[in-house]
């Protein structure tokens, strides 16, 4: 990428984030402790990682339809990092700056958006 490119993207890419992610969300991701129960299985521990971004209630089916099955899609959030996994789950906790109910969402796809960050399919787990 040249110099030019990089530089346009870095500012096409701060005011995406200063303009567009105004909502506040954690990425619930399980950790593995290192120990086993007496079932022998691990015992993880949830963390929360904080992400900001831009939720909708209102998926943009198309990007989705060779991906996933469109009728899990509930809602999407955009957020430049940290990169969302398949196994997280997503908790928004601040919706145009004010805080919300906070309603927990399961990653049922990703799509890498390069400069802009990551679009994440959510189906909702709980109301």
């Amino acid at each position: 990428m040249s110099l030019i490119n990089s530089r346009l993207a870095g500012q096409l890419q701060r005011i995406t984030e200063s303009s567009v992610y105004i909502d506040k969300a954690v990425i619930l991701r399980d950790v593995a402790s290192g120990t086993f129960d007496t079932y022998n299985h691990p015992v993880t521990t949830e963390s929360e990682i904080p992400a900001v971004g831009s939720f909708t209630d209102k998926p943009t089916r198309e990007i989705w339809k060779e991906h996933v099955n469109l009728a899990l899609i509930e809602a999407e959030y955009r957020l430049k990092s940290p990169k969302p996994l398949d196994s997280d789950r997503l908790r928004i906790t601040e919706r145009f700056g004010s805080m919300t109910t906070e309603r927990t969402y399961e990653v049922v796809g990703i799509s890498d958006r390069g400069t802009f960050g990551y679009v994440v399919a959510l189906k909702a787990v709980s109301v």
